[in-house]
């Protein structure tokens, strides 16, 4: 690929403005990591009137450069600050990572969407890669939402039962893109 292209790919689409180089925002940050369990202390934010914990996740996807190319990054996120825990409950942390989870699973869709595109066809690379972008988060949105109206918020215990085996293999059906690099330029 020629250096003119890789310049266009140059861009940074963020959720909520978060900043690589900031350190705080990284302090706050976790980033999604199968050999990563959640505790009860990951969860820094107050609890809303009627919640017993909210997880803030969110698809982070950046630009770095590797040896003279660009690579995208596609990250799953959880702020500390904005998350809450009420309880010391297990099965209610395990309601939480899920959410989590969720969003892992849609940093990987949207990891294997940029793989499979075939960026050498396409004029604008900013809009088709914002276009992606802006569809896995509606489409993360809806599953989280599904995800709570299903399990009733983890009160019904069969159906969070049902969602705990479906995000295993959601997960485990995604991990050829697992990795949170995503080289374009070697496909």
């Amino acid at each position: 690929m020629k250096k003119t292209f890789l310049s266009i790919l140059f861009f940074t689409i963020t959720l909520s403005g978060f900043s690589q180089k900031n350190s705080s925002l990284l302090k706050d940050t976790i980033i999604w990591s199968s050999d990563y369990e959640l505790s009860k202390e990951d969860f820094k934010g107050k609890v809303k009137k009627g919640y017993a914990g909210m997880a803030s996740t969110y698809v982070y996807l950046y630009t770095q450069e590797n040896n003279g190319e660009i690579q995208f990054v596609v990250e799953a996120l959880m702020s500390r600050a904005k998350s809450a825990l009420s309880t010391d409950s297990e099965y209610m942390l395990r309601h939480e990572k899920g959410h989590f989870d969720i969003c892992e699973i849609y940093a990987r869709k949207l990891r294997q969407r940029i793989l499979k595109k075939d960026f050498m066809k396409v004029k604008n690379i900013n809009a088709v890669i914002s276009d992606m972008y802006r569809q896995i988060v509606e489409e993360l949105r809806d599953a989280q939402e599904k995800y709570d109206k299903q399990t009733e918020h983890s009160m019904n215990m069969v159906q969070q039962k049902v969602w705990d085996e479906k995000i295993i293999i959601q997960l485990r059906e995604l991990d050829d893109y697992a990795s949170t690099i995503v080289d374009v330029v070697n496909k």
